[in-house]
């Protein structure tokens, strides 16, 4: 399988200019023989949405991703992007293949500390989702949910082959010195190490308002270890291969998939 990895630079609000840039990069995806394509989260409109949310949202009943969901005929879609519905207002992914929405997922944990203000301005999503795929059941984290260990479990439980995390994570160090960088690389590893599968984080760059988005995506194979980390803070599209039969082989030798006590509690 190929995927390409988009580590995108999102101009804030300007989804029109942001959807026919993406167009681009899923254009170079299938030129390149890519299978799948992965955008950060927010990738239709920038991050600090603020009072821009109502205009910079698309709703899916209208024909703003028409020409994307038909490229998906020749490469699946992965896209974070701002949705309207029913007058609410969601940070959402959607997966896309074969000119179909295979799901479409709302983001059920929202960050409201710091610099995050989307519990603000978004809607709760409800529920997590894995989703059957020609390539697997995938399941998609929208940022913040992957720092939940109900997650996480969750992933465990699920049986799934792919975890796909699209993120907006701008850079900082803690005062204690934690490298935010760090952090997703011990969330990526915590995840495949435990379900695996491969863990595909794709991170967005660019800055908004002096806070930048640091990028340096990973990807982390079945057996927990990392075969790919993007650039920091450089926009670029990243093509790499994973072989599937990992997968198989490493949950035949994962021990707590063969305890069948294991999440019983």
């Amino acid at each position: 399988m190929k995927i390409a990895i988009a580590q995108f630079k999102p101009k804030l609000g300007k989804v029109k200019e942001n959807l026919e840039r993406i167009e681009i990069f899923i254009d170079e995806a299938i030129n390149k023989k890519s299978d799948l394509i992965i955008f950060p989260e927010l990738a239709t409109s920038g991050y600090a949405l603020r009072d821009l949310v109502s205009y910079a949202s698309i709703n899916l009943q209208n024909k703003d991703l028409s020409n994307i969901i038909q490229k998906s005929n020749f490469i699946d879609i992965v896209l974070g992007y701002a949705q309207k519905e029913d007058n609410l207002y969601y940070n959402s992914a959607v997966y896309l293949s074969d000119g179909l929405i295979l799901t479409n997922r709302k983001k059920v944990y929202l960050p409201d500390y710091g610099m995050f203000e989307e519990a603000r301005y978004f809607a709760k999503g409800d529920t997590l989702e894995t989703t059957q795929t020609k390539f697997g059941k995938v399941n998609i984290l929208i940022c913040e949910e992957a720092f939940h260990l109900s997650v996480h479990h969750f992933v465990e439980q699920s049986k799934s082959d792919l975890t796909i995390i699209i993120s907006a994570s701008p850079y900082w160090i803690y005062e204690n010195k934690a490298d935010k960088t760090k952090i997703w690389d011990n969330i990526c590893n915590n995840i495949s190490s435990l379900s695996g599968n491969f863990v595909i984080y794709v991170n967005r760059v660019g800055f908004e308002d002096g806070v930048g988005f640091f990028g340096s995506s990973l990807v982390y194979n079945p057996f927990g270890a990392c075969i790919f980390k993007g650039d920091f803070l450089k926009e670029n599209l990243y093509i790499l291969d994973l072989e599937l039969s990992d997968i198989a082989h490493a949950k035949e030798f994962m021990p707590l998939l063969k305890d069948k006590s294991y999440g019983s509690i």
